[in-house]
Order: C-alpha cells, then sequence, then structure tokens
C-alpha cells in the first residue's frame, strides 16, 4: 500500500497512559524521540544523538552526555551474538511481532476512518 505523507497515532497501552506516533516522509529529516509525564519529560534530538532531560517547574532542559551509536549497527551485532552464542536477543521474536501487530492495526484503524483497534 502507498504510504502517507504524514502520518499521526493514538495510543492507548494497558496502563491507560497515553502516547503519539507522528511521521513524515518531507523534509526536513527530524528524528525526535520524547517521553512526557506529570514530572518530567525526556527527549532525544538529532536521530538520538542527543539526550535532554527537563522536570516539572524547571525553565530550562538539561542536556546529558551520551555516546552516540548506530542502532542498526547496534541491532545487527547483537542478532550476530545472539546466533554465535545461541543466547536469547535482547528483543526476541515474541517482542518483535508485537511491533508488526501494532503497525497492522494503525492501517487498519486508517482503512477505517480512524476506528479504534484494540490489541
Amino acid at each position: 500500500t502507498p504510504l502517507d505523507d504524514m502520518t499521526s497515532v493514538l495510543v492507548e497501552f494497558g496502563s491507560g497512559a497515553h502516547g503519539t506516533i507522528a511521521t513524515s516522509l518531507r523534509l526536513p529529516y527530524i528524528a525526535i524521540t520524547a517521553a512526557h509525564g506529570d514530572k518530567a519529560s525526556a527527549w532525544s534530538e538529532e536521530d538520538g544523538a542527543r539526550l535532554y532531560t527537563q522536570k516539572a517547574g524547571e525553565e530550562a532542559r538539561s542536556e546529558l552526555a551520551i555516546e552516540p551509536v548506530d542502532g542498526v549497527v547496534a541491532n545487527l551485532s547483537a542478532f550476530a551474538h545472539a546466533i554465535r552464542t545461541g543466547t536469547e536477543p535482547e528483543t526476541n521474536g515474541a517482542e518483535g511481532l508485537k511491533v508488526v501487530a501494532a503497525f497492522d492495526a494503525i492501517q487498519r484503524s486508517a482503512a477505517a476512518d480512524g476506528a479504534f483497534i484494540d490489541l
């Protein structure tokens, strides 16, 4: 199926917490992952190269020093290590299948005019 230029998804987790997933296939390339709560927020920018936190009531964010990691290389290395050692990878097939199910639910919701889909 063709992909939309922009997508926004509202997710309700089993705990009752809400999350959003937003994507854009157009420029500029911006990759941000964020978690916001009632006491603080944490987010990464520049495709994970920078990590920030900010507590409620603070006027400025704080940058945490992190070592940049190439996620693709790290995942492939972990996969190869699991094969070589016969150990389970950090994210196993069952967990990966949950991600596939979530994306399938997003597609089904879009096809049903935004209807809620339970997983």
